[in-house]
């Protein structure tokens, strides 16, 4: 019995986050088939509620010119949100940022931190990014 209960808990579990997940996955989905404006929409109001991965994804869609007109300001705003939550890709990108002065004050420093952070959070390419700030 008490197993049945176990697995009743974990399948409903299941369920909600999956569910929860849908919307976000559907955004991913439309961004790289390049629906960019229903990414956008998608991705609103999961990134004001603070979903990290929503955040990232309006902060590529800003600084790519995607579905927005190109703003690095707000990429920078968005990448920032989601890379205080510990998101990898986040991370990285706001080091990019700072390194390229787009959107923000250009900053060695600040860039290397990022980046360094992208890395040690699992971000694949950030060392090679980490190495470009440190020469």
């Amino acid at each position: 019995m008490k197993r049945l209960l176990l697995m009743a808990m974990a399948a409903l579990l299941l369920g909600v986050g999956t569910s929860w997940a849908g919307p976000i996955e559907d955004g991913i989905a439309a961004y790289e088939s390049g629906d960019y404006a229903n990414a956008l929409k998608i991705f609103r109001s999961p990134a004001a509620q603070g979903d990290a991965n929503a955040q990232y994804g309006l902060g590529l869609m800003h600084a790519g010119g995607q579905g927005v007109a190109q703003d690095y300001a707000e990429a920078v705003r968005w990448y920032r949100l989601a890379a205080q939550q510990g998101y990898p890709a986040a991370q990285y990108w706001l080091g990019v940022r700072y390194y390229e002065g787009q959107g923000v004050a250009q900053d060695y420093v600040r860039a290397h931190m990022w980046i360094n952070l992208g890395g040690v959070s699992g971000y694949p390419d950030a060392s090679r990014g980490r190495d470009t700030v440190e020469k």
